[in-house]
């Protein structure tokens, strides 16, 4: 079995180092906050509150963030949230997404114009919970236009156009506060909030890779970023990009493609020694080799190698940890749609997320 390793680059093109809108609520509420130490950290920014309720669940109720930590002792709940994003300053981050308010009542068509030339769009009702939190923060704001899922938009009690505004005051349509309804919105006025999604983080990859992990491979962390695995059964398919795009697939539907360029890894030094102790311990309980596996990297089959270097009977072995990094392989286990290779890697089986930018050598170990 060949198992694919896919790598992906995180693409910086912002100036804030940390996120502010953590940052002022911790100071508002006298927490202690703790900045990430630069942009390529896999820790984003820390604040540790404490609130004086010993309400169940109090920190993620009334956090928009992360939450790492939850404890309550005498009425006092001490809650730790992380950002791993960053919003750019003047934009406040709520569950993963940086908000803007313009304070002036206009038509929704104005709203979009007003948010789409900030590269933001009018806010999305991602959760429930977010229209209380967008009433607390954004004060003396009436009604705001957004945008929803159809989930948000059946069944209103006031459906009387095709727009969608939040009316945080529902007395002039005599309704509840915080109640969302339809409207014409070439008729109606409020203000808007825009929204938009930050670029992906390190710390946020970090946190992505968690998540992964629980529900699929371990992965790990290195300084060019995130390694995860992938168990496919790949064939050469005679194309050296077919694998960087079979990556994009797999990954798609785990990290927003926004911000970042994903492809085949690439088996850096550190690379494969730190994969050698992952598989050291994935095995450990197993009395079969665990060299019986081959992996696939974006070294493998490379065109620009010479075909006589590609094909070499004498495979050389690296005197590293991880054991043989090259092994000869029998030429019978290839299928016939394969290119017969002499030799091949016996390292593990993780795709990669490294950061593009902190430093520019490869370490290629060859």
């Amino acid at each position: 079995m060949i198992i694919l390793l896919i790598l992906i680059l995180i693409v910086y093109g912002q100036d804030e180092q940390s996120d502010w809108s953590l940052e002022k609520m911790c100071n508002h509420y006298n927490g202690k906050f703790r900045k990430r130490k630069e942009i390529y950290d896999i820790h984003g920014d820390i604040c540790d509150f404490k609130f004086f309720s010993s309400e169940s669940n109090y920190c993620s109720t009334h956090l928009p963030y992360l939450i790492r930590q939850e404890a309550v002792s005498d009425f006092v709940t001490s809650c730790r949230a992380e950002a791993t994003l960053i919003c750019q300053k003047g934009w406040v981050q709520f569950f993963g997404r940086c908000y803007k308010l313009t304070p002036k009542m206009m038509h929704f068509k104005e709203a979009e114009n007003v948010c789409g030339v900030q590269g933001a769009r009018n806010a999305f009702i991602h959760r429930e919970i977010l229209i209380r939190f967008w009433d607390e923060y954004f004060s003396n704001v009436y009604r705001v236009w957004a945008e929803a899922s159809e989930h948000f938009k059946s069944d209103l009690l006031h459906d009387k156009g095709e727009d969608l505004m939040i009316a945080f005051d529902g007395y002039p349509f005599n309704l509840p506060s915080r109640s969302i309804l339809k409207v014409d919105g070439t008729q109606q006025k409020a203000f808007a909030l825009c929204e938009y999604p930050p670029r992906i983080t390190a710390a946020h990859l970090t946190h992505l890779g968690k998540i992964y992990s629980q529900i699929y491979y371990p992965t790990f962390n290195l300084d060019e970023g995130l390694f995860v695995r992938t168990t496919s059964q790949r064939r050469w398919e005679g194309d050296g990009k077919s694998d960087d795009e079979y990556c994009r697939k797999v990954m798609h539907a785990f990290v927003r493609a926004e911000g970042i360029t994903v492809k085949s890894a690439t088996p850096t030094e550190r690379f494969l020694r730190t994969l050698g102790e992952f598989d050291r311990e994935e095995h450990s309980s197993r009395p079969q080799d665990p060299w019986n596996t081959f992996y696939r990297t974006s070294i493998h089959y490379a065109a620009g190698v010479m075909e006589r270097k590609r094909k070499n009977p004498v495979c050389q072995e690296d005197p590293n940890p991880l054991g043989k990094f090259s092994e000869y392989i029998d030429d019978e286990l290839w299928g016939e749609d394969e290119p017969r290779m002499g030799c091949d890697s016996g390292t593990a089986s993780y795709c990669e997320s490294s950061l593009d930018g902190k430093n520019g050598q490869r370490e290629l170990e060859m």
